[in-house]
Order: C-alpha cells, then structure tokens, then sequence
C-alpha cells in the first residue's frame, strides 16, 4: 500500500494531486464515524497518511458496464450478473486489487472487489446473494459534486450489509446523499435493476426481455443533457 501511494504521487501532476486532495478535505466531512475509524486503522497499520486514504475512500472516477441476463436470456433461466473494469489501471489495477470479505457486527457478511486502502467495494455480494457494481456518468443532466455526500462505493458497502434484496438496496441507495452522478447496478436470484442517480433525483431502469446492461452514460431523458451512443453498451445487449 504504500508503494501504490507512492506511485499515484509520482504519477499525478502537482496540481491535479492538490486537486484531488482539496476535494477530498471537503468530502471526508460526510464519512460516517464507523469508517473514519476503519480508514484511520488501515493508516496507524499502514504507515500510509490518513489524508491519502480518506482520497482513496472518496474521489471515484473509473469507467466501467455491466450486464444481467435472466428467465429466457440465461441458458439455465437463472439470472447472471457481471461488471467490467473498463478502465486504464496505469498498471497498478493488477497489483492492488483485492476480495475482501467484510464480517460486520451486525448486517450481512459482504464480499467486495475493491483495492489496496479502500474500505468499500465498487463490485461485491452479500450474503443474501445480492450483487452490485457502479459506474461513473459522463452525461448527467446535473453534472457537479454534492459535497455533503458519500462516496458510491462507500454507500454501496453499508447498503449491502442492511439489504436481503435488490429491491431493498435500491430502497436505500435512494434515499442516500451521492457525491457524483452515478449509474449502480443491482441483483438477487430473482431480478435485476439499474438506478440512474442525479444529484436530485433518481431514475430506475428495469430489462427488457431478461436483459439489463449499464455503462457510463445515463438512459432515461429525464437524467441526461446528451443522448450517448457507447459501444460497450451496445456490445454487451448484443451479446445477450
């Protein structure tokens, strides 16, 4: 972890380093209690300054889709749900990725695909077999920062240790402040829906026909300013 700090130093120019830190000073106000003091452990055990982590923890900005396919789509009719990193990882995605299994107090045991100093997940499952997976959004009709919010895949975390169903997740993801617009996918044995989060207002989209698919651009009129054609997304609705 502190190779990786060192790396994302050297890597980022000084101004977009101080940037990206500032933004973070402001943002680290929302984290709840339970995680400053989960991210101030990882930095007392670490050796990694708190300040770099709480960045880590909170500025998201990677592209990535997803896809869930059940009932006629899916061979077997069970339904399937997968996400992709679609990003340029600079080399150090496959160097710092993890699984960690998350064993709360109380809730729901949570698996999560997250990275080296990150105490939430941007892809992970509960388990009650609820998945989930994010996207960053480039077309938000609203596009600016809610600084009063809470990074996706931190809220993506506490979600999944409260939620049994999709349907639940979604519940409280809804009623959540975001930092960023935001697409999230979510799953459970028995459906699967996108939730196109606004800094104002969020937007559910259900499949057509056992298919759902999300990228980086939001579908409903209502939530975007530009209506985007993405290949990705168009690959994986071919695929399905």
């Amino acid at each position: 972890l502190r190779a990786l700090d060192s790396y994302v130093r050297a890597l980022l120019p000084k101004k977009k380093l101080d940037s990206i830190m500032k933004e973070a000073d402001s943002l680290e106000l929302a984290l709840p209690p339970s995680l400053r003091t989960e991210i101030k452990a990882v930095s007392d055990s670490s050796g990694v300054s708190y300040r770099d982590l709480v960045a880590f923890n909170v500025i998201p900005r990677l592209r990535c889709s997803a896809l869930a396919v059940w009932n006629t789509a899916a061979a077997d009719g069970k339904l399937l749900m997968g996400r992709n990193a679609d990003y340029f990882g600079m080399g150090l995605s496959d160097r710092g990725s993890l699984l960690v299994a998350h064993h709360p107090d109380d809730g729901n045991p949570v698996l999560a695909v997250t990275f080296l100093g990150m105490v939430g997940g941007f892809t992970g499952i509960n388990s009650k077999r609820v998945a989930f997976g994010n996207m960053l959004v480039f077309n938000a009709r609203e596009d600016g920062t809610d600084w009063r919010g809470l990074a996706i895949q931190l809220q993506l975390r506490i979600a999944a240790q409260i939620a049994n169903t999709a349907r639940e997740m979604a519940d409280i993801l809804k009623k959540q402040r975001h930092v960023i617009p935001m697409n999230v996918m979510i799953a459970d044995p028995t459906e699967a829906l996108v939730l196109e989060i606004g800094l104002s207002q969020v937007v559910e989209r259900t499949g057509e026909d056992g298919v759902i698919a999300a990228s980086n651009w939001f579908r409903a009129p209502s939530m975007y300013s530009d209506a985007v054609a993405c290949d990705r997304y168009d690959a994986l609705v071919s695929a399905a």
